[in-house]
């Protein structure tokens, strides 16, 4: 069985508005969430991105956002995002990102 709804609403309420909106030319992009979560799921099974689960698409797809968001400091944004909405564990996050 596949386990999805990695992102919990309240995490996801915080990260969907500093995502792209716009801008991207050819097919629209997959849902954003699903795509995060597929790119979640990479990372915690050590999957290859060519094993990604039909569920999430392409695996073309989903590795291309996730370059794109490393490129284009999405990334940075989320992060940014979760640490200014609980700055008590602003030296929690640092511990781990060291």
């Amino acid at each position: 069985m596949l386990r999805t709804d990695e992102i919990p609403d309240e995490l996801w309420e915080l990260i969907q508005p500093v995502l792209p909106a716009g801008g991207h030319q050819g097919r629209p992009w997959n849902d954003h969430r699903l795509t995060l979560e597929a790119i979640i799921w990479r990372y915690r099974t050590g999957s290859p991105w060519r094993d990604l689960p039909d569920h999430f698409g392409a695996w073309q797809s989903v590795w291309e956002r996730h370059r794109r968001w490393s490129d284009d400091g999405t990334y940075v944004r989320m992060f940014a995002a979760v640490r200014a909405a609980a700055p008590e564990r602003d030296e929690q996050l640092r511990n781990l990102l060291s």
